[in-house]
């Protein structure tokens, strides 16, 4: 699924993908970690009085070249 994200954003000409994560999950970050995301923020959230830790990831394709021009 997540090459099939990355290829899709360079059909699509898009130069970075984003995803947002549970951030007390550290088996689900690593999966990202080492398909090349890096974590741009992570913060809480509380909903009905719950902590909810939330992780935000970036992917930028690393071969912009292979853009197709709009």
């Amino acid at each position: 699924m997540i090459a099939h994200a990355k290829s899709m954003c360079i059909d699509r000409s898009i130069s970075a993908l984003r995803l947002d994560c549970s951030g007390d999950k550290p088996k689900l970050r690593a999966i990202y970690e080492r398909n090349g995301f890096i974590c741009v923020d992570e913060k809480d959230f509380f909903i009905a009085g719950n902590k909810i830790p939330v992780a935000f990831y970036k992917y930028e394709v690393l071969d912009k070249s292979i853009l197709r021009e709009s």
